[in-house]
């Protein structure tokens, strides 16, 4: 069965961070959509699986009804509620900002193979790895990192992998969204020409 991924959410940011963070992951379409009134574009979804990534603020059973009335025809739709807070989630069908990749990951995982989700212990990034990433994330590149650290290109290069192995994050967007989300850097520093 063909799946599809719709994410709502208000916010630029986390909509398209998410989708940046499991595209890598699963390879079906995603739809983005600003509110849960762009839904009636979409009404030609059927024999898909779909999996609704909702912003919590309208995450209820009316939305969840609007939307399956909307999209009729569709075998299965999954919700999962997007939360801005940290505080752990009471319910297995929500994620939140500040989760790690990995966990978010393996929790969509377990929903699309219908199992209970794992207990992921994920490793901490070190002090200097938290440095490189936040590095990476300002738009920095090897070598630059290598020059404001004192350290060498290979050892960047190192950091860099033992990063993207412990998050199972590969894209420097990806990378950017994690470091706002756990606060390594802040937006202000951001130069957007530099992350095109």
């Amino acid at each position: 069965m063909d799946k599809r991924f719709i994410i709502i959410h208000s916010s630029d940011i986390i909509r398209k961070g998410l989708w940046a963070i499991l595209r890598e992951s699963f390879h079906d379409e995603f739809i983005l959509l600003k509110d849960i009134n762009g839904i009636n574009d979409y009404s030609g979804l059927s024999s898909l699986q779909l999996f609704v990534f909702l912003e919590q603020d309208v995450f209820s059973r009316e939305s969840k009804d609007f939307i399956t009335r909307v999209i009729d025809a569709c075998q299965e739709i999954q919700y999962l509620a997007i939360a801005d807070y940290s505080e752990k989630l009471k319910t297995e069908k929500s994620i939140s900002i500040y989760q790690p990749t990995s966990e978010i990951v393996l929790l969509v995982k377990s929903i699309i193979e219908k199992k209970k989700p794992e207990t992921v212990q994920i490793s901490e990034l070190s002090e200097r790895e938290k440095d490189v990433l936040s590095l990476v994330a300002l738009g920095h590149s090897n070598k630059e990192i290598a020059e404001k650290l004192f350290i060498s290109i290979h050892t960047v290069i190192t950091h860099r992998k033992h990063i993207t192995e412990k998050l199972g994050i590969k894209s420097i967007s990806g990378l950017t969204v994690y470091a706002i989300l756990n606060k390594l850097i802040d937006t202000e520093n951001i130069d957007p020409s530099s992350l095109i």
